[in-house]
This record gives structure tokens, sequence and C-alpha cells, in this order.
């Protein structure tokens, strides 16, 4: 609500009220903008195509009634006010739904990378297995829950570091498993 009355309030008045020469040199028919990329952001891509439609239905009523920053440059250039309303109206319209789009496919994707991960956890849970990751650009480790399970440690007690991954190898093992971790980590090859 707050968004679509921000929106009118801010549309009406830069429209549909007499704007002079000096003024309308400046871009102010681009300040409703941010209320867009907002609208694109947080509502998505219905609101995009509402605030769009409300933005041009202020502009071109502004534009027949005389009124607004088309109007007023269109008098300085000697043009048409309605070819620089089609050119803010376009230049607006395919920003915000690019926008939202583009924030819609990313929640997309987000959700999809939580499902294949709980679906990943799920496979791990029924075949009892673990797994560990070290990124070797933030030298940071992460263990999976199962492998938390596994090794009968608690998560919130436990940081994953190479210490405690190797304090869990069998002691005839540790140090070949040291070994090859060093060589992975440090000649930046997996392992």
């Amino acid at each position: 609500g707050i968004w679509f009355l921000t929106l009118g309030v801010s549309a009406y008045s830069i429209f549909h009220l007499p704007c002079n020469t000096t003024l309308a040199q400046y871009p102010i028919e681009y300040l409703p903008f941010p209320l867009m990329v907002w609208a694109a952001l947080r509502f998505g891509q219905l609101a995009a195509v509402t605030g769009s439609f409300l933005l041009s239905v202020f502009a071109i009523g502004g534009a027949l009634s005389g009124g607004g920053p088309f109007v007023a440059q269109a008098s300085l250039t000697d043009s048409s006010p309605f070819l620089l309303l089609q050119s803010f109206m376009g230049v607006t319209t395919v920003t915000t739904l690019l926008l939202a789009t583009a924030v819609r496919d990313q929640r997309h994707t987000r959700r999809l990378l939580q499902q294949r991960e709980a679906s990943l956890a799920n496979a791990q849970r029924i075949a009892h297995l673990g797994h560990w990751d070290f990124d070797q650009l933030t030298h940071h480790w992460y263990w999976s829950e199962q492998l938390y399970r596994q090794l009968d440690l608690n998560p919130h007690a436990t940081v994953p570091c190479q210490s405690a991954l190797l304090a869990v190898v069998h002691p005839d093992d540790r140090g070949r498993v040291e070994w090859l971790l060093q060589g992975a980590i440090y000649g930046q090859r997996p392992y």
C-alpha cells in the first residue's frame, strides 16, 4: 500500500502539475524510477507491470492535459511531447521488467538449489554417507550434517577443520591422509 500510494502521489506531482522550462531541463520524470526498482526487487513482475501501467497512465494523462516535464521539454526543443513520453516509458518499463525477471529467476534458482541440497542430505542420510569440503579461496571447511552424525560429533560444538577431521581418522591412516590433504591444499588440486 505504501509503495502504491507513494508511486501515485509522486507520479501525479511530476506529470500533472505545471512544469516550468527551467525545471524541465532536469530529468525530473525519472524521480519515480527508484520506486519502480523497489517494486521489481521486492514485489516481482506483477508489481513491475502494475507500476509501469500506473506510471504510464499518469504520464500520458499529464501530457494530454498540458502539464508535466514532457510538455515543457517539447516546447524547448520544438518536438512532440509524446515522442519524449514514449522514450521515457520504454526505458522505464523495459528496465523494470528485466530487473523483475532477473529477480524471479534468482529466486527460482535459490529454491531449486535448496531442494537439491535437501535431496542430497536425504540421500546421504539414507546411504549413511557424509562429505566434507574445503574452499581453497576462503580456507573454509564445510561438513555435511550426515558426517557429523556418522562421527558422533555435535555440529554446534565441533568446528570443521583439518585437525578435527584428522582426529577421527584411524591412527594408521592419519599420516597418509594428512599428506594427501596438504598436497591437495598447497598444490591447489582436487582431493
